[in-house]
């Protein structure tokens, strides 16, 4: 049978880290007659080889291939990408590893849409992976009109007959980036380009060991060798136009700016700001087209113009400038709607350091960035024009797991406005409407469990900031909890204790359901259901809780209880009668957490002769009448909330307090007034 896909990972002393890697691979839903993994191990000193001969001993699908060491992973890669046999064949790093469904989607997408080149979802915990072109699926785009660019490492699926064609390979005379070289010479040879980024296929993790052989990416002569080589290459197999041009100014903002902006203090007399300027300098001038610089923003086109005329001192100013750009935003409402979506109203605007709005000019019907910036960095004053760059001027909404540095994007709109006075000072803010989907959203599978953060980003004039929402928000926003999806889970949105930024907690990872309820209202559905203040949708599944009832002895019972979705809340049916609950006045509470977290308490219950319970005619929000200290189950012991940001104490259970249905519960002390006069005990519905 063919081969579908040939995975090839160059190993140098891994050590045990690769049983991570080698994990993956055998977890693929790609069935292993049609994959083969080829470990190419390049001359390691430690025991890497004979862990990999051990793992691929047991499983035909894995090879292994020893090698001289190369001093680099241009080498071993080669040579995997010479024995592989695949139609499609993927670069995957010895720390890094693929999600389990990873080369099943990716192969289907590029047999689909015809791809030569498939540049996967990246997922990590530095801001590479956190770039746009990692978030939204295209079946076809280029150079020229997305952020390719922008995705220079070889951990895309090449068709390998394309890279066979175009006699692609890795230049084994460099020592560091060597995989950008590469992703930039296959992108310019080809247009047959896909983005797949409905599912997070690459785990991406940072280097564990230094960078092979001499040069390393801290040395500016081996760094601007590096962003020569990509220059030339776009330079030189780009024909000259926009295509060519956004290329080169993603080279110039990343390479050249991006190194240089993050050392204005260094002081060091061979890695410090001056030798840095200086190589830069002279790589811009020997390498990079003149007309490079159009396609930046003003501040990278302003910092360009500052570089190439050797302004020193003047382009540190910039950089500071430009650096100390940020959000403002306000969230002024945060609501659930009824498909399950936490809706977003925000505001939001680019400010200076001192929170001054930033300030454009509006001359002759053109609009310029704050033109007294051209006297204080004698400046042309056409450089400042934006008048073309204020149309691409626009935001993003998305979430980022806190542990996983995985980040998805939310629907939002973005509306522009526009404030001018009588001199013609114009400033810009954007209203925001968003909302934040935590279920199955178009192919994009629900949020996997864990803490989300809400982010929201502003985006133009060559700048991209974001901004943690939520800080700054209107007084008296409500986050109500929330039950939703397919199995139902809970999903809790809230306000981390020491920024106030706003965090929803998926599958109760760190917080507790009963807790975020605890204190909200609990209203009256007939005589036989309560409806709890927690917002649902039409797909919440049905769930089931355990009640505890406090009879009219002082006696206390579990029985069960389903709850599901009705009308946006959520629906609390009681039972049916219950033997043996003595009659009279009881008290009510629902377990809704596993653990050891307190059942929630919703207020009173009257008890008939037959066991049948019915609630008071008078209840309105019984459940912030009654508080979590009056609850049955309270000990001396503390449970603990973290919500990532800071822990605290509630009253909980001491550990071997809390029994599975139908065991007794130990008496806790009087913490109410009301002492528990019984054990807990089972009673099946009649």
């Amino acid at each position: 049978m063919a081969i579908k896909v040939s995975v090839v990972v160059a190993v140098r002393n891994i050590g045990g880290d690769i049983g991570r890697n080698v994990k993956s691979m055998l977890a693929q839903t790609m069935p292993g007659t049609d994959v083969e993994v080829l470990y190419v191990d390049d001359g390691s000193t430690d025991d890497s080889l004979e862990r990999l001969e051990r793992a691929a001993a047991g499983h035909a699908q894995l090879r292994v291939i020893r090698s001289e060491h190369a001093g680099s992973y241009a080498g071993p890669r080669n040579l995997g990408l010479e024995r592989a046999r695949g139609e499609f064949v993927l670069f995957v790093d010895d720390d890094d590893f693929l999600e389990p469904d990873a080369l099943r989607r990716l192969y289907e997408f590029a047999v689909e849409h015809e791809a030569d080149i498939v540049q996967p979802k990246l997922v990590a915990g530095f801001p590479e992976a956190a770039h746009p072109v990692y978030r939204r699926t295209a079946a076809r785009c280029g150079l020229g009109d997305s952020d390719l660019a922008w995705a220079l490492t070889d951990h895309q699926l090449f068709r390998r007959s394309f890279l066979a064609e175009r006699g692609l390979r890795f230049d084994e005379s460099k020592r560091v980036l060597e995989d950008a070289v590469f992703a930039a010479e296959a992108y310019c040879a080809t247009e047959r380009i896909g983005v797949y980024a409905d599912y997070p296929v690459y785990q991406w993790r940072s280097r564990h060991h230094a960078v092979r052989g001499a040069g390393g990416l801290h040395e500016v002569e081996a760094w601007f060798a590096h962003a020569a080589a990509l220059m030339d290459v776009f330079a030189s197999k780009l024909e000259a136009g926009p295509a060519r041009d956004r290329a080169l100014g993603r080279v110039y903002e990343s390479e050249v700016h991006g190194q240089l902006s993050r050392r204005i203090d260094w002081v060091d007399a061979g890695q410090g700001f001056d030798a840095w300027f200086e190589a830069a300098r002279k790589t811009v001038a020997a390498h990079m087209p003149s007309t490079a610089g159009s396609s930046l923003g003003v501040f990278g086109r302003v910092a360009a113009a500052l570089l190439e005329r050797g302004d020193r001192d003047r382009l540190a100013d910039w950089y500071r400038l430009a650096r100390a750009v940020r959000v403002d935003a306000h969230l002024e409402r945060a609501e659930w709607a009824a498909d399950g979506g936490l809706e977003l109203d925000a505001t939001a605007r680019l400010v200076w350091a001192d929170g001054s709005p930033i300030r454009f000019e509006r001359v002759e019907g053109r609009v310029f960035l704050d033109r007294s910036l051209a006297e204080r960095f004698a400046l042309e004053a056409d450089l400042l024009d934006v008048t073309e760059e204020f149309e691409s001027f626009t935001g993003a909404l998305s979430v980022s797991h806190r542990e996983e540095g995985l980040r998805w994007p939310c629907p939002a709109g973005f509306e522009r406005t526009l404030a001018a006075d009588a001199e013609g000072v114009v400033t810009v803010a954007f209203k925001v409407s968003g909302a934040i989907r935590t279920e199955a959203d178009g192919a994009r599978e629900r949020l996997s469990r864990g803490l989300w953060d809400a982010h929201l980003e502003l985006s133009g004039f060559g700048l991209a900031r974001d901004l943690r929402l939520g800080a700054d928000r209107e007084a008296g926003i409500d986050l109500r909890p929330a039950v939703l999806g397919a199995p139902a889970r809970g999903v809790l949105p809230f306000f981390t204790a020491v920024k106030g930024e706003l965090t929803i907690d998926v599958g109760k990872k760190a917080r507790a359901l009963g807790d975020h309820l605890s204190g909200r209202a609990v209203a009256r559905a007939g005589d036989r259901a309560l409806l709890l203040d927690a917002a649902t949708s039409p797909s919440t599944a049905p769930v089931g809780a355990t009640l505890l009832v406090e009879d009219g002895a002082g006696d206390w019972y579990e029985v069960p209880a389903s709850v599901r979705p009705f009308e946006g809340r959520w629906r609390l049916e009681l039972p049916g009668p219950v033997a043996g609950l003595a009659p009279g006045e009881g008290r009510l509470f629902a377990r809704l957490d596993p653990g050891g977290v307190p059942p929630l308490p919703l207020g009173a219950v009257r008890i008939g002769l037959d066991g049948a319970l019915a609630l008071p005619e008078d209840l309105l929000a019984l459940g912030a009448q009654a508080r979590r200290r009056s609850h049955p189950c309270h000990a001396n012991g503390r449970t603990r909330t973290d919500d990532g940001e800071g822990q605290r104490d509630h009253p909980g259970l001491q550990p071997g307090q809390v029994h599975r249905t139908g065991h007794r519960l130990a008496a806790a002390p009087d913490a109410a007034g009301v002492g528990v006069r019984g054990a807990v005990r089972e009673r099946r519905l009649q």
